[in-house]
């Protein structure tokens, strides 16, 4: 015997009588004022739905005490929407014993009286109803409300039982077409993302083109700068103090050109994905930054590297790896305020290669973290996010068999980490 008794001796006590039971009734109107309809009609989300649900169970059956289970097509279950912890044994025996595919079953309201029909003298319960309010729409369950409320006078229940129909008849129609609506937009929504992106794409495209135009254009010069200037310092006439001038101007017109090999190299479409060599992640993220240093320098960010000389190099693909680099500043600089601050490490860890890109921003909410890396997921919408960045990243760093974190550090905002597998013999 169950605590509660058997579910045969509940549906027995179950009878109801359907000839006396129209569904419009001449005091059924009570609760379907004018102002009913005006707020029924101005519902916009399922929230307002709960809290529309609650507000007229609540004032036609003088109860606080409410619980919705919603069913879930694709678990084939019942799952709690609004729970309230004093039902929760209640209505799981309820669904075990089949009592709610009964009610779905037989399309009716369900009154309990706990001590009789559950065999349950719980004493917050002693001398209360359960109703059990099924919504259901073409055949297809929705959901159940079970609320707990005062027993009713018998000259009353057969009112409360036909409001309580019509309540239901006009819920389950509404949730089903709030429900409708939010799978719309959500449908608009994600169209019109990626309709974003593929402009984005394309205009990706052609400026990967005009960069690798204008790098060439650059190159040329500098390579004409270069070969005069090794052609004056060859010259004996010069006097001493001018020739070291004449080395700082060609080591800054090799690092010109050096950042244009880079652009032009980040720029190409496609590059060689299977390519391997010797990775160096230290002169990589080096690199990274003479790329977007200009940018982090106007807007006042003050880089702090702290790289481990004694870092492992690996086989791998320095392309991918600039361009990781390149993403998480760019990432972080997006995040920052004038003046910010982007720390920047390497750190060897027996066969682990750690990199932690950290920066003093406003921090990742816990509640998205698990999105970022997601394809077209962006915080930054309409001011240039594409929502690639991350995904991208993500997959040039699982492709070397690594992995990436993202975690918000105290004093801090976000730290981004890549940890690395490194063989002995890659080094």
């Amino acid at each position: 015997m169950n605590a509660f008794g058997t579910s045969e001796a509940i549906l027995n006590n179950l009878n109801f009588d359907r000839k006396n039971d129209p569904f419009l009734s001449p005091k059924a109107g009570n609760l379907f004022t004018s102002k009913f309809y005006k707020e029924f009609h101005s519902l916009t989300s399922e929230k307002d739905f709960f809290q529309f649900s609650q507000k007229y169970l609540k004032r036609l059956l003088g109860s606080t005490t409410i619980s919705f289970y919603i069913w879930n097509e694709k678990t084939q279950q019942f799952e709690p929407e609004i729970f309230d912890d004093s039902l929760g044994s209640i209505i799981s025996y309820q669904i075990e014993e089949g009592i709610v595919e009964w009610l779905f079953s037989e399309e009716n309201l369900i009154f309990l009286r706990p001590e009789k029909e559950l065999n349950l003298f719980s004493k917050p319960l002693y001398g209360k109803l359960l109703v059990l309010i099924p919504l259901k729409l073409l055949g297809k369950p929705i959901g159940f409300f079970e609320v707990v409320t005062r027993r009713f006078r018998p000259d009353t229940l057969q009112e409360k039982r036909v409001q309580l129909r019509m309540l239901a008849a006009l819920l389950s129609g509404l949730f089903v077409s709030l429900h409708l609506n939010h799978k719309i937009q959500k449908i608009e929504k994600n169209s019109r993302q990626i309709e974003s992106q593929m402009f984005q794409s394309g205009k990706l495209i052609a400026l990967g083109e005009l960069v690798g135009g204008i790098a060439h254009e650059i190159n040329n010069p500098m390579t004409t700068i270069l070969g005069r200037l090794q052609i004056m310092k060859i010259k004996n006439n010069i006097p001493e103090v001018m020739r070291e001038k004449l080395k700082i101007v060609e080591s800054e017109a090799q690092r010109v050109s050096e950042i244009v090999r880079d652009l032009l190299n980040f720029a190409r479409n496609n590059p060689e994905k299977d390519r391997h060599e010797i990775v160096n992640i230290n002169r990589v993220i080096e690199k990274s930054l003479d790329l977007t240093r200009h940018n982090l320098e106007v807007d006042g960010i003050e880089i702090r590297l702290k790289l481990d000389p004694e870092i492992q190099h690996f086989l791998g693909n320095t392309h991918q790896w600039l361009q990781v680099f390149v993403n998480l500043l760019v990432n972080a600089q997006q995040a920052l305020q004038r003046n910010g601050i982007i720390a920047i490490e390497t750190r060897q860890k027996k066969r682990e290669l750690i990199i932690r890109f950290r920066d003093n921003g406003p921090g990742i909410p816990k509640e998205i973290q698990s999105k970022i890396f997601d394809s077209f997921y962006t915080t930054k919408a309409g001011r240039g996010g594409t929502g690639l960045g991350l995904a991208i990243t993500k997959k040039i760093v699982e492709y070397h068999g690594g992995r990436i974190s993202v975690r918000n550090v105290s004093g801090w905002g976000a730290e981004f980490e890549i940890r690395i597998p490194v063989k002995e013999e890659e080094n």
